[in-house]
């Protein structure tokens, strides 16, 4: 019996799925856990790599880049766990994670959708678990570039700052680089909106699972990774790479989440806003951090 599936979607990161795998099979029985690594179309040596060094993981090969949320489906329809594991490819295991999760799950059924405690590369928290994002948590992030440096207490609310972390929880979302999910709830609703490119796949998929049933979404921290980051986005343009495809899949979640009257007001208020801030920035192009933003926008707004 295959306890869990452990799905990766690689994307040009050689080296982080390498030190990813590596790190993985210190900690994994692969008699009973299966690795499968559904590849968007890498155009470095990261399939060649797979096939040399790790023999016993599944490789599943596109032949284009379908995205995260697509690719992840792809992983998930040739899995055959009791369990999955959407896990980044930028992450690191540093101890056994499945054991406690799983003695976690046999008590708790309702429980549909599982994240744990994440740290960042210098081993400090990273917030991957937060409140649901809405219009107003959008605003604050894709506008009021200059007053959201002073203050930004919406950023505070979302990410759950004010609390430690440090115990089980149950929250709105937990991030796509370690989300364990539970069968039963695939075979039920589906998996990821394939819809969403990158960026927001797991926001809407935690909110439309606790929308549509009473599974749980859980902040689980008794076991722990840690997130490199950087695995992501387009290394040749990452800024606008990365806010277009950030932009766009906000956009959708807001029109499936709230309605398109939510949607429509999110952009208008957005430009109205990037229409203001263009000239300020304008005038502070002279700074590299302030030119960066004038070109972003500018961009945004074209």
């Amino acid at each position: 019996m295959t306890k869990l599936s452990i799905i990766l979607v690689s994307y040009n990161t050689q080296q982080l799925i390498e030190d990813c795998l590596n790190s993985l099979i210190k900690y994994v029985d692969l008699n009973e856990i299966e690795i499968i690594v559904v590849d968007n179309d890498s155009t470095d040596k990261t399939v060649d790599m797979i096939r040399k060094k790790f023999c016993t993981v599944m490789l599943i090969e596109n032949e284009s880049n379908l995205g995260f949320a697509k690719a992840n489906n792809i992983g998930i329809s040739h899995s055959s766990g009791d369990n999955i594991l959407l896990l980044n490819t930028d992450t690191i295991i540093i101890e056994d994670f499945i054991s406690p999760i799983l003695e976690y799950l046999k008590d708790t059924a309702n429980v549909g959708i599982l994240g744990c405690r994440v740290l960042n590369k210098d081993q400090t928290l990273e917030y991957t678990c937060w409140n649901a994002p809405n219009i107003f948590t959008g605003l604050s992030f894709y506008t009021l570039d200059i007053i959201k440096n002073i203050f930004n207490p919406f950023q505070y609310w979302i990410y759950m700052k004010g609390w430690d972390h440090s115990t089980v929880r149950d929250v709105d979302c937990i991030s796509g680089c370690f989300m364990w999910i539970r069968r039963e709830v695939v075979n039920a609703f589906g998996g990821l909106d394939e819809n969403i490119f990158m960026y927001y796949e797991d926001s809407e998929y935690c909110i439309r699972i606790s929308k549509l049933s009473d599974y749980r979404v859980v902040y689980f921290p008794h076991t722990t990774i840690i997130h490199l980051g950087g695995g992501s986005g387009d290394k040749k343009d990452p800024n606008t790479k990365v806010l277009k495809y950030n932009y766009q899949s906000f956009n959708y979640f807001l029109k499936v989440t709230y309605g398109d009257l939510c949607q429509k007001l999110f952009e208008t208020l957005c430009k109205l806003v990037w229409r203001i801030e263009l000239p300020v920035f304008y005038i502070l192009r002279n700074y590299s951090k302030f030119n960066k933003k004038y070109r972003l926008i500018k961009w945004m707004l074209s």
